[in-house]
Parts: C-alpha cells; sequence; structure tokens
C-alpha cells in the first residue's frame, strides 16, 4: 500500500530470494534434474534480436547425472536478475543442476548453480554464508546419482575394438576349439558309426 501511495517507495521493495540448496532440497534438485554438469563457461553469445537474454556455452569436463558427451552444451540464459550473486565470466568452471530436455537446456536458477573457484563452490545466490568445498558439493551430489563419467577427449578415446590384441586371438582361439571338436567328433565316429 506504501508503494501504491508513495511511488519512490516501491524502489526499497527486495525480491524474496530463494536459498542455496541442501539438505533436502539438494536431494530434490538433483531427483528432478535431467542433467548435472561440471564445465567450464566459454563464452556467452548475446541474442541479436532480444538484448536480455544470449546464450551460454560450457565445455563440460564430468557429468554427475545425464547422458555423457564431449560436445559443448548450450544454454538459453536470461541475464543476470535481482537473486543473482556472484556471476560466472569465461573461464570459469561452475555446477549446474538443469531441468527440461538435456539436448536444449535452460540456464539454471541461481539456486542450482555454483561457480567452482580455488576448490570452493560459490552459490549464484546472493546468500552471506560460506561457501562450501567443491569436494563436499560434488560427493553429495554423487551419492545420490551413483554417476561421475568423464566425456572423451577425442574419438581415439571412445568405445573400440583393438583389433590386434583382442580380436585375431579370440577369432584364433575359436577355430582352433572347432577344428579339435571336429577332430574328436570324426574319431568317435570312427569307434561307434551309429
Amino acid at each position: 500500500m506504501t508503494a501504491a501511495l508513495h511511488p519512490g517507495a516501491a524502489v526499497f521493495a527486495q525480491p524474496s530470494c530463494p536459498a542455496p540448496l541442501e539438505g533436502a532440497a539438494l536431494q530434490e534438485a538433483v531427483r528432478t534434474a535431467s542433467l548435472v554438469v561440471v564445465g567450464t563457461w566459454l563464452r556467452t553469445e548475446p541474442d541479436p534480436v532480444r538484448t536480455d537474454t544470449g546464450t551460454v556455452v560450457l565445455a563440460p569436463e564430468a557429468f554427475l547425472k545425464g547422458p555423457t558427451s564431449a560436445r559443448e552444451i548450450r544454454l538459453a540464459a536470461g541475464f543476470p536478475g535481482p537473486c543473482r550473486g556472484t556471476s560466472a565470466t569465461a573461464g570459469d568452471r561452475v555446477l549446474f543442476i538443469l531441468t527440461g530436455d538435456p539436448e536444449h537446456p535452460a540456464y539454471p536458477e541461481p539456486e542450482r548453480a555454483w561457480i567452482l573457484r580455488d576448490g570452493r563452490a560459490i552459490s549464484q545466490v546472493k546468500t552471506d554464508q560460506q561457501p562450501i568445498s567443491e569436494a563436499e558439493l560434488v560427493s553429495r551430489i554423487r551419492a545420490l546419482t551413483n554417476q561421475y563419467t568423464v566425456p572423451a577427449a577425442g574419438e581415439s578415446e571412445g568405445a573400440g575394438i583393438d583389433w590386434g590384441r583382442t580380436v585375431l586371438p579370440v577369432g584364433f582361439a575359436v577355430l582352433a576349439l572347432f577344428g579339435v571338436g571336429l577332430v574328436l567328433m570324426r574319431t568317435w565316429h570312427r569307434i561307434d558309426p551309429s
């Protein structure tokens, strides 16, 4: 009512910001997430049409939930709002809990985003709380998902078969076993032709 009667009073009203995720809230966020990723913030690409949005591009380092891929992750993002505290910039390592389609995720809410600096996980929510250690946050999430996968650096690290050390020796062993079976079968038929 004061803001309606006194136009200047609305300036002092602050939105209520969510608290950083801990305990049951962290468990619920991880349970409903489609992707939990640790990565490096490569760049921010502004939207050519709208000036209030853009695209954040991440290079994935590890996946704590969801499908693992070495390709860049592109997040549709709005610019920081009033609840966003520390903002990430190019070169920062981040941990994001993402919801929705893992192929086209949106930038997470501030309580689902951390900047990883000097071994600490700094929440993107404005808060007076001390940051927790990166290892502790990763281990809490990993305990919920039982996943920690690192994408292959290149095609040579991907899944494949070593023909020289796997397929050829196994193939020769199978052929030798088949040959021994034929010899034994031929001997058996001489003893008992029926």
